[in-house]
């Protein structure tokens, strides 16, 4: 009887959170600002955010966006050098820059330190560097840089050994992206499926992921993205399962996108934001997410003042209040949460 009454009672505190929090979350306003870049710009390709500075990657070069002020890197000499794809930030603040031309850059102070050069690994011209992953991992020592190519190759640069070389790949296709995860673990998300690796094991397939586009952490969460066999949207979040009692074991948990409006989106980024939101970027605009509840708030430029977007590609926040977003044109936005 005193299990049921307190079941009871958590019952209903977890309701009122939950209704404070939805209605905290409606009531909570939002400024999307646009912001003024170079006419020369014609596709973000990657952001990424240090500190009060957001990196901007583009084919006409690398972008510096600091209080409304740009600053571009761009070699005229050598313009295929700064035609960047992805950027990657390590923990001595070292920019990490793939380009089209096979090259992997990392960059400081304004200039290129080194140049570490991949084309001789990679099948041809076409094939281009499509992610850059830094292992940030406190719980292993792994320093290789990994990269991946839209022809299914995973390519490694070993700063210490100052070596590259090829890993094992399990697909000949698309590959979108590389994660370090916990515990050694390497997930793998491409056009043929969402693998994983553990140590030296062979990868493994995730079945009942069709396609997978990504991983991203937040704080201590895995957020990993992509479509089921039936082309839907899937959002998964990795966390420890509580079923093994003798040890840790991680386990991928689906979350229900039921009320999402178009079920067939395709999400390209997600941040786990605080209060228990969840920000994706997608082919529809920009999505709220509540994970408890299921909520779902969509902002386009169909209904949305100042936002001028349908399809938003890049994702990060800055801090508590303020996230940036940017699409594959040349749209950058701040949004500010009062």
């Amino acid at each position: 009887m005193i299990t049921k009454c307190l079941s009871v009672k958590l019952l209903i505190v977890f309701s009122v959170l939950i209704s404070s929090y939805s209605c905290a979350v409606k009531a909570q306003n939002l400024k999307f600002i646009k912001q003024k870049l170079p006419e020369e710009i014609k596709s973000i390709n990657d952001i990424k955010i240090e500190g009060d500075i957001v990196w901007i990657a583009t084919g006409q070069g690398l972008y510096k966006y600091k209080n409304k002020k740009i600053v571009r890197y761009f070699d005229e000499s050598a313009p295929e050098k700064f035609m960047i794809n992805s950027i990657e930030i390590d923990e001595f603040n070292n920019k990490w820059l793939s380009n089209y031309a096979g090259n992997l850059l990392k960059f400081n102070d304004g200039k290129i330190i080194k140049e570490i050069d991949f084309i001789g690994l990679l099948d041809n011209r076409s094939d281009l560097l499509t992610d850059i992953e830094i292992n940030k991992e406190k719980s292993t020592k792994n320093s290789e840089i990994l990269l991946t190519s839209s022809n299914g190759l995973i390519l490694y640069y070993n700063p210490e050994l100052d070596q590259i070389g090829l890993k094992s790949s399990p697909v000949k296709n698309m590959i979108y992206s590389i994660h370090y995860g916990i515990n050694d673990v390497l997930w793998l998300c491409t056009g043929d499926g969402f693998f994983s690796k553990h140590d030296d094991k062979n990868w493994k397939n995730k079945q009942d992921l069709f396609y997978a586009y990504g991983v991203k952490k937040s704080g201590d969460k895995y957020w990993g993205f992509g479509r089921n066999k039936n082309n839907e949207a899937v959002f998964m979040l990795y966390y420890t399962s509580d079923d093994n009692k003798n040890s840790k074991k991680y386990v991928w948990k689906e979350f229900d996108l039921k009320n999402i409006r178009n079920k067939y989106s395709r999400f390209y980024d997600v941040e786990y934001f605080n209060n228990e939101t969840v920000w994706i970027a997608s082919d529809e605009g920009l999505i709220r997410y509540n994970p408890i509840t299921g909520n779902v708030d969509t902002f386009n430029k169909e209904n949305t003042k100042n936002f001028e977007l349908n399809d938003v590609r890049h994702l990060i926040v800055q801090d508590k209040k303020t996230i940036w977003l940017s699409s594959f044109g040349a749209s950058l936005y701040k949004l500010v949460l009062k």
